[in-house]
């Protein structure tokens, strides 16, 4: 390559100038400049050039590296249950606390909503983080001073979880998945 299509130096008037201006005139592309530059892509910068509307920029930094990911590939997997989805009986609230997965879990996520529905009652959940993609959630099944004892079951059973997460830089504020994961049948023997 030849040096004066890279670089071009620019000289005072005075004889006595001996540092001159130096200018880099081929930059190239930067990831994390704030700019789309050529050579740069939603798939090469996120962190410039905007996600396709179905994923999100996933790293909070240009330095880490970032990508694109899928706003799909974001789910909920149940893992287990303390106590294992039984309880004595309906003559008192019962809390259960479910261990889930935030598969492909977002950097910088906060949990904005936390919901379960046990058969016909709802009620917000409380889910703290565990470890890794793991989250222990607690949810309460509700007394019921009419059950006439026996064994009965209670479903349907759902957890819902509102995630928000940051989409690249601060500007742009960020994105939200909403997932929902059915939970097993819950027994009550009296």
């Amino acid at each position: 390559t030849d040096l004066s299509s890279v670089y071009s130096m620019l000289f005072g008037k005075k004889a006595n100038v001996f540092n001159p201006l130096i200018f880099y005139q081929n930059p190239g592309s930067l990831c994390g400049n704030g700019f789309c530059d050529e050579g740069e892509g939603p798939f090469s910068c996120c962190w410039d050039c905007r996600c396709p509307e179905e994923y999100y920029c996933s790293l909070a930094s240009p330095l880490e590296g970032d990508y694109c990911r899928s706003l799909g590939s974001i789910s909920l997997k149940y893992m287990a249950a303390d106590p294992w989805m039984a309880i004595p009986s309906f003559n008192r609230e019962n809390d259960i606390y479910i261990i889930v997965k935030i598969e492909a879990r977002p950097q910088g996520l906060s949990i904005l909503r936390q919901q379960y529905t046990i058969g016909q009652s709802t009620g917000n959940a409380r889910c703290e983080y565990a470890s890794g993609d793991m989250y222990r959630c607690r949810i309460t099944v509700p007394a019921d001073p009419d059950c006439e004892g026996g064994e009965q079951t209670i479903s349907p059973n759902s957890l819902r979880l509102v995630l928000a997460f940051p989409d690249g830089p601060e500007s742009r504020g960020q994105r939200e998945a909403d997932l929902i994961l059915s939970l097993p049948d819950i027994r009550v023997g009296s």
